[in-house]
């Protein structure tokens, strides 16, 4: 997401954030981010996660845990949906997701390591949304790729967590909301 429009929803979700960091709800508010993020691709997870650990440190393993369910969760609907309502669906939601060089690296990969794919995919910084795509056209089942996304999601968000409460100094000079 790019522009003014992209830019305005990072501002309310950095806002909502900041004025619930402190509520027993912020990690079930962190895990629905995340969740909506995944099936709508509006920002990255890991930028989620970064900023709720960065507003309150103390939280990072709760907001951690939440954000893998939430992002597992949210890859899981988006498998069942696609096999539900198939090309109709990714010419509505992602218009050209097929076209380009992701998509065959998708096809390659999920073709051949099934869910290890989608694990490997979804613990680097790629694109996680054609590999989940290509794995529900190829009728891999919803709980699957959501088993898949938690261990690469894990492993991600772990290390985005401890560094965002461990390390602090080292991010907020790149985060503007911080000056």
């Amino acid at each position: 997401m790019s522009g003014q429009h992209g830019l305005r929803i990072r501002e309310r979700i950095t806002h909502t954030l900041r004025t619930s960091s402190q509520h027993w709800t912020y990690p079930w508010l962190t895990g629905c981010l995340a969740f909506l993020s995944t099936i709508t691709v509006m920002m990255p997870v890991s930028t989620i996660l970064s900023v709720a650990v960065l507003i309150n440190p103390r939280r990072w393993l709760t907001l951690y845990i939440f954000t893998t369910l939430g992002a597992s969760q949210g890859g899981a609907l988006l498998v069942w949906a696609t096999q539900l309502y198939g090309l109709d669906l990714l010419d509505t939601l992602f218009p050209g997701i097929m076209a380009g060089d992701t998509w065959q690296h998708a096809q390659t990969q999920v073709g051949r390591y099934g869910a290890a794919a989608i694990a490997v995919i979804s613990a680097t910084p790629f694109p996680q949304t054609p590999a989940l795509i290509v794995s529900a056209l190829a009728g891999m089942s919803p709980l699957t790729a959501m088993l898949a996304l938690m261990i690469g999601k894990a492993a991600k968000y772990g290390v985005v967590a401890i560094t965002c409460s461990r390390f602090p100094h080292l991010l907020t000079r790149w985060w503007p909301h911080n000056r």
